[in-house]
């Protein structure tokens, strides 16, 4: 229904519009004066910004004062009557048990134990993980000592080495007459046999040290060949992982699809399912309809992923993107958790009525439930099976690789240093086959040895070096890994015992569940009064639902309200609102909502207080405070308000203008502004109707 509110034009609007363009005849001195010198008078125009106006409102209803005459107490649950604890006439304080339910159909009982021990089991299971990866951690943190212990031992060797090799060198120096090698000199130069010896020896020194190379290197083809290897051997397993991912994904897009088609039943967000909920979609979350919608749209996301996770193709099968994959199953596990978690709230937020039941409800419940302890010991297989050791297994992947590179490398030190060492064997030999001959050229001969043997101890300091210092590097990349170890050691403990403790809280949740579950077998009567009827007797089989006793308040009275819809969206059950009569002001509770509408389209709602209300038929104002959307302008400073717009004036480089504005409804006596305007611009809040321009001036108050 269109809404139309009509406010006198005012009859000097065409002289504004004239007077108020740039064009205007008649022109203002800084006197307030006309042309012709005829003073005018000041017209004040209120002006206030947008910001100013609240978006805070209050709903008044007037209420009748009523008794609570009868009050039918039903079962919450299904079960046998095992004792009716009053007869009628019974005078019952609130919450006294009234009946006691046995557990034989449901088996609340049953289901608290198993809670019980589920919870036990899983604090168990975390003190027994929490011991063995302690253990796992100590063990990590020993082996990380002794390799920092053996690193200082390679050290400690390889300055020794370097010592006793540095003073070997020094007594080959052919520069330092002083020196071993230069009084080998002047003895060689007597000693010209002692070079056809030293001859034979270089020869066999030659023949060995190509035997040597050749053996280093096919030993380095070898070193090659298994690095190759151990990179193929690598890609394998990740290829292997990739192929365990699939299972888990396939696994969890086929409970996703379980989980989305039975959510999808009740919210019907996909077209197949969009008008199968329509008997009771009204009731489904109506106690919070902003987290249903939150609720829909995260079903929508899930669907949306679940179908991109099914057809993906693996092409790219590098360890890299191996992590990707795996982060994004474990992101999917964290939507679905909350979820479970949000489907649980729209249902124990929906009104249960004749098409959506409680038993069906809490049915659905149930369904969910049993989804979040699948999704949990999913998630904890694919975590503690998968997840955790595709990581172990890629930081220990890098690893090799990088040790096995470095082997590789220093074997190719190691040739090369061979192959110096073999060509100046090589030089020395024809020295002395040349110089031979003669007495005189052997002795140079005998001192192109030493100068051989000096090169020798050169290239024996510079092997030294190389090995002292590969050695050192050994150590240092097995230190690291000892480090790597027990890094790695002590992330998985706190992964897994986080996973641990969500389990357990989880398990806690269940309990607190099936605790509230039990209790409900001791129906008790929510207020004080006297018990006037017995409905059911004992033995009798009880669903929830079933009325079980009537009383009647002797204290509680209530006031009855009638709202439209959008008002009693406003409120709950439980909500405090405030009540006010001619003589006091005091606060009652809502304690009943109806959920069927009358022949007016409004909805009874029940107000409960003890204490405050008056005679029996007085009436009382009800002011719920709400809130909404847009801010709420004066109704009277519109000049007309038709349908979904409204005309107003504002103030622009001090000059009234007309402007037409889209509005929302009308709440008492203000009007939603729903135009985007600046929460600076200024609203002339004073009617102009009275306004002449000829004779007077505006004169602005903020």
């Amino acid at each position: 229904m269109s809404r139309t509110i009509f406010i006198p034009v005012f009859c000097s609007v065409l002289v504004l519009s004239s007077c108020f363009s740039s064009g205007s005849d008649t022109e203002e001195t800084g006197t307030g004066e006309t042309e012709t010198g005829i003073e005018k008078t000041a017209y004040r125009v209120e002006v206030a910004p947008i910001s100013s106006f609240g978006r805070d409102s209050v709903i008044e209803k007037v209420a009748t004062i009523e008794p609570v005459d009868s009050v039918q107490v039903s079962s919450l649950v299904q079960g046998r009557v095992g004792a009716i604890l009053v007869k009628a006439g019974d005078v019952v304080s609130e919450w006294q048990v009234v009946v006691s339910l046995q557990d034989t159909i449901a088996s609340y009982g049953n289901t608290l134990e198993r809670s019980r021990n589920t919870l036990q089991s899983r604090e168990i299971e975390l003190e027994r993980t929490a011991i063995s990866l302690d253990k796992a951690i100590a063990d990590a943190n020993l082996s990380y000592q002794r390799a920092e212990k053996d690193l200082a031992t390679a050290k400690a060797d390889a300055t020794e080495r370097l010592a006793q090799a540095s003073i070997s060198r020094s007594t080959s120096d052919l520069s330092d007459e002083n020196s071993t090698a230069a009084r080998e000199i002047e003895k060689l130069e007597n000693d010209l046999q002692k070079a056809r010896v030293d001859l034979q020896k270089l020869q066999l020194d030659l023949e060995n040290a190509e035997l040597s190379l050749e053996q280093s290197e096919a030993s380095y083809e070898q070193s090659v060949q298994s690095h190759e290897q151990t990179l193929a051997k690598n890609q394998d397993t990740v290829g292997n992982y990739f192929n365990s991912y699939n299972v888990y994904r396939s696994d969890l897009v086929k409970f996703v699809d379980n989980v989305t088609f039975d959510a999808d039943e009740l919210l019907g967000v996909t077209d197949i399912n969009q008008a199968k909920n329509d008997e009771f979609d009204r009731f489904l979350g109506a106690q919070n309809a902003i987290q249903r919608d939150r609720t829909e749209t995260m079903l929508e996301d899930i669907i949306r992923t679940s179908d991109s996770l099914s057809t993906v193709n693996h092409r790219n099968l590098s360890e890299s993107n191996l992590v990707f994959e795996i982060e994004r199953l474990d992101e999917l596990y964290a939507t679905m958790r909350t979820f479970l978690a949000e489907m649980k709230n729209v249902l124990e937020n929906s009104i249960p009525s004749s098409d959506f039941t409680q038993t069906t409800i809490d049915g659905h419940l149930s369904t969910f439930s049993g989804y979040e302890t699948t999704l949990q010991t999913m998630y904890a297989t694919f975590v503690s099976s998968f997840q955790n050791t595709v990581t172990n297994f890629i930081d220990q992947y890098r690893d090799d690789e990088a040790i096995s590179q470095k082997n590789l490398e220093v074997q190719e030190k190691s040739l090369d240093v061979q192959k110096k060492s073999l060509e100046s064997t090589r030089a020395s030999i024809e020295s002395s086959k040349q110089n031979i001959a003669s007495l005189v050229t052997q002795i140079q001969i005998q001192r192109d040895n030493l100068v051989t043997q000096d090169r020798t101890s050169e290239i024996s300091l510079d092997r030294e070096e190389i090995g002292t210092t590969d050695s050192v590097k050994n150590a240092e990349i097995a230190l690291e890994q000892a480090r790597v170890n027990l890094d790695n050691a002590q992330r998985n403990k706190t992964t897994t015992l986080a996973s641990l403790r969500n389990s357990i809280e989880d398990a806690r949740i269940a309990l607190v569940r099936s605790e509230r579950d039990y209790a409900r077998l001791s129906v008790r009567a929510p207020i004080s009064g006297k018990i006037t009827d017995i409905a059911v007797e004992r033995w009798q089989e009880v669903s929830s639902g079933t009325p079980l006793v009537s009383l009647s308040s002797t204290v509680v009275q209530e006031a009855s309200l009638s709202l439209s819809s959008e008002e009693i969206s406003r409120i709950a059950l439980g909500s405090a609102i405030p009540l006010s009569s001619r003589e006091s002001t005091f606060t009652g509770t809502v304690y009943s909502i109806s959920s069927v509408a009358d022949d007016t389209l409004s909805y009874e709602v029940l107000v409960r207080a003890e204490s405050g209300l008056r005679q029996l038929g007085d009436f009382v104002t009800a002011r719920i405070p709400v809130s909404y959307e847009f801010a709420l302008l004066p109704v009277n400073i519109f000049e007309t308000v038709s349908g979904n717009s409204g005309t107003l004036y504002i103030l622009e480089d001090g000059i009234p203008v007309r402007k037409r504005v889209d509005i929302g409804a009308i709440r008492g006596t203000r009007v939603e502004l729903v135009s985007d305007l600046s929460p600076e611009t200024r609203v002339v809040t004073t009617s102009l109707e009275n306004y002449n321009p000829n004779t007077s001036y505006l004169e602005v108050v903020e």
